[in-house]
């Protein structure tokens, strides 16, 4: 008996990686990156800033700074791939370890770029110290990386809206029994700078 050996020819026109991108993901989670870039970065992403500076600097000044502004947009495209599928991850195994029902796991609030993005600068407004380890306001704490969380924080800080609530807190209901402290310190900058 012998095994059929199918070739790419045998299937059709091939469809590349970058193809299938193109047709399965949202245009902001494309990327395309050479395996030699992915080399590249990959000595970037285990080293510490400084040492990464200098790896970028030598990589533009090697290839010209539009190829490493591309490289950088590229690269956008897969952290936001990145943060994506590591949802979708969490949500599969809520469905099939939780046993949770797929409408619930949907609604996990998990890390983007974006939320990033909106952390960094929801951070800058609050003094690390008196904030709790798992704070929106706490550069790099999974609320600071999270959209939705970090868009519900950033409007609550105008005067007049709902306070923000510290979720380290709750009641026997599941409830935030008291208001987020770098909210309320995001507040007090807010009202003095204006």
């Amino acid at each position: 008996m012998s095994a059929e050996v199918r070739t790419a020819a045998d299937e059709g026109p091939c469809i590349g990686h970058a193809d299938r991108m193109e047709a399965e993901v949202p245009a902001c989670e494309r990327y395309s990156i050479t395996p030699a870039d992915a080399g590249m970065l990959q000595k970037v992403a285990v080293t510490e800033p400084g040492l990464r500076h200098l790896l970028l600097r030598e990589y533009a000044e090697r290839h010209g700074v539009d190829a490493l502004a591309g490289l950088f947009g590229e690269f956008i495209g897969l952290a936001n791939r990145l943060a994506t599928n590591a949802v979708e991850q969490a949500e599969l195994i809520l469905i099939t370890e939780g046993n949770m029902h797929p409408h619930e796991a949907e609604k996990l609030n998990g890390p983007s770029v974006l939320g990033a993005l909106e952390g960094i600068k929801l951070a800058a407004r609050a003094d690390s110290v008196e904030r709790c380890g798992g704070c929106a306001f706490r550069l790099g704490s999974m609320a600071n990386m999270s959209a939705t969380t970090t868009i519900d924080a950033r409007g609550c800080i105008p005067p007049g809206s709902d306070p923000f609530m510290c979720h380290e807190n709750m009641d026997g209901h599941g409830n935030p029994t008291k208001a987020c402290a770098g909210w309320a310190q995001a507040r007090k900058k807010e009202h003095h700078d204006r």
